[in-house]
């Protein structure tokens, strides 16, 4: 080989070292930055406690022997955490199912339409399995006979005639505030033969509860009555449901709205404080004060401690600009995923006034890592409730705010954003502030607690 070939093929490999050793520092920047691809949807199914879908809605008419059609679908609503594709479906009961897929392009609370197959059997009520990700819940579908009439059932409720059997409540039950069909109880009847049902209760205290459906089969089994009406006073109501010539009764406790005279969402007025109880921590109470005021950048702020017992406080700076509400430090304060290096100041939009459900924002802040990589790293907010009423430790509160936030991250501008595991739910009671909260990291529950007591000045 002569000498100028010689150089040439020293030149190639020399060039092909170096291309593989650039390659071999492109990949390990890049995996500096390891989150999921976000292409399979990840988040859970919203359901009441008693494992019911909710909100729902059921479209259409199941008459048996008839194939079901564009008509027949249900609608249920996701709590997506992770957008991308996504296939929920039910299994087959009665000879017919529902199913959907699709696309998930955010996180956040939506609608998904299942759509109905196959052709049911016989008449009675149906109870389907709805399955997404690692959650479930549970919806009722009753068909109908396409040759009508349909017998009336024979049954009795189980306890008569004393405590209903089984009985589980589920919802709100305040005093002025009308009742939504979240507001139910289960019990338990006796189904002496197939046919359809209709039982309700005496009406007390300004509402009463009411059901009705059909029967396929016999033996003991749970139906649910949806609360009609609003309550009138506060205390202990006892029900009385009636079903041929048996009755069982169950009680209920109808509780005050909080009374409040602060109308923000997070009052910052001096030396308010709020008791929690922690339930990550079993037994331990965080206390919160606003303790006093600091000018940052021309800005003033409220300085609230944060006291879990027995911990070192943290102190946070809070101010209200108009219907925003605003907290500063460092802007990688609500993400246990993202650190920058050094450390980057400001201001953060936490909570906004006057927001519908499914209001979103988001705050996008570019900045580098350990090991020098730049990232652009967001917090995206999201209402997924408004105007709610909310029951904890016994005190109801009305005019509450449900905000989940979400981080997000990508490593180039013109990359998508996949979420970092990062997600806090929190409740804003109008006039009381942060009444409950939720914060993990992936599946990991790192903070979690409960307003147990306060005192807004």
């Amino acid at each position: 080989m002569n000498s100028v070939a010689s150089a040439i093929m020293k030149k190639i490999i020399t060039d092909s070292v170096l291309f593989c050793l650039l390659l071999l520092i492109v990949c390990s920047c890049q995996r500096e930055l390891s989150f999921e691809n976000g292409q399979q949807a990840k988040g859970s199914l919203k359901a009441d406690a008693n494992g019911n879908c909710l909100p729902m809605k059921i479209a259409g008419t199941y008459l048996t022997t008839v194939s079901l059609g564009d008509t027949n679908y249900l609608e249920l609503t996701v709590d997506v955490a992770s957008p991308g594709n996504y296939s929920i479906s039910t299994n087959t009961v009665n000879g017919f199912s529902f199913k959907g897929s699709g696309n998930f392009s955010a996180a956040g609370i939506t609608t998904v339409k299942l759509s109905g197959l196959g052709k049911p059997a016989t008449v009675g009520i149906n109870n389907f399995t709805v399955q997404f990700d690692s959650s479930k819940c549970e919806i009722a579908v009753s068909t109908t006979s396409n040759n009508p009439p349909i017998t009336p059932a024979t049954f009795t409720l189980e306890g008569s005639p004393g405590n209903c059997l089984n009985a589980v409540l589920s919802g709100n039950f305040v005093k002025g505030v009308p009742l939504t069909d979240s507001s139910k109880i289960r019990i338990a009847v006796n189904a002496g033969t197939v046919g359809t049902y209709k039982i309700s209760t005496d009406t007390v205290n300004g509402f009463y509860f009411s059901g009705s459906g059909s029967f396929t089969s016999t033996g003991v089994q749970n139906i649910f009555l949806t609360a009609k009406g609003s309550p009138v006073n506060t205390g202990v109501t006892n029900f009385k449901v009636f079903a041929g010539a048996t009755s069982c009764t169950f009680p209920l406790t109808v509780t005050p709205a909080v009374p409040v005279t602060n109308n923000d969402y997070f009052p910052l007025t001096l030396n308010s404080n709020w008791l929690y109880d922690d339930l990550f921590n079993a037994g331990v109470t965080s206390k919160r004060i606003v303790t006093g005021q600091v000018n940052v950048n021309g800005n003033p702020y409220r300085s609230v401690t944060d006291q879990v017992m027995a911990a070192s406080p943290d102190e946070h700076f809070y101010r209200k600009v108009d219907t925003n509400y605003y907290e500063y430090g460092s802007v990688d304060m609500y993400s246990k995923s993202v650190s920058f290096v050094p450390v980057i100041k400001g201001e953060v939009l936490f909570l906004k006034e006057g927001i519908k459900k499914g209001s979103t924002w988001s705050q996008e802040i570019i900045g580098p890592i350990n090991g020098g990589q730049v990232i652009f790293f967001r917090y995206v907010f999201l209402c997924t409730e408004e105007n709610a009423t909310v029951t904890i430790n016994g005190q109801s509160f009305l005019h509450v705010y449900k905000i989940r936030m979400t981080g997000q991250v990508k490593a180039e501008q013109a990359n998508p954003y996949v979420n970092t595991g990062d997600l806090i739910d929190t409740y804003y009671a109008k006039g009381v502030g942060i009444i409950y909260e939720h914060a993990l990291n992936g599946q990991f529950t790192y903070r979690q607690r409960q307003i147990k007591s306060w005192v807004v000045n």
